[in-house]
């Protein structure tokens, strides 16, 4: 190989670690829109501070996120749930009208 074509392969792998680079920025960005999470790490950085200075209140403070981290994921098991069967009554009524519908062009041909 000539000393170019070393050159530009060396170039082209710089270029693709600086695209994952700012490929990583890009979603990190976007996740830090979300108030969710900055939510969380807010309560996060309250939590650590709290525990430098006084460890009982800290405590107090990881318990109760801790309840409602717990309450959130039984509230989203439950959507999840409705939804589930919510979509197998749609498969059912589906299913049902596709049955009705072969039997009616059945009926129609004898």
């Amino acid at each position: 190989m000539s000393k170019d074509k070393k050159k530009k392969k060396k170039d082209k792998k710089k270029d693709k670690s600086d695209g994952s680079l700012a490929s990583a920025t890009k979603s990190l960005k976007s996740i830090s829109q979300n108030p969710l999470v900055a939510d969380i790490v807010a309560a996060a950085l309250v939590g650590a501070a709290a525990a430098l200075k006084d460890s009982k209140k800290a405590r107090r403070l990881a318990a109760d996120a801790g309840d409602q981290l717990d309450e959130m994921s039984k509230q989203s098991a439950n959507r999840g749930n409705a939804m589930w069967e919510l979509a197998l009554d749609i498969g059912r009524r589906t299913l049902e009208a596709l049955a009705g519908e072969e039997t009616a062009k059945g009926r129609k041909s004898k």
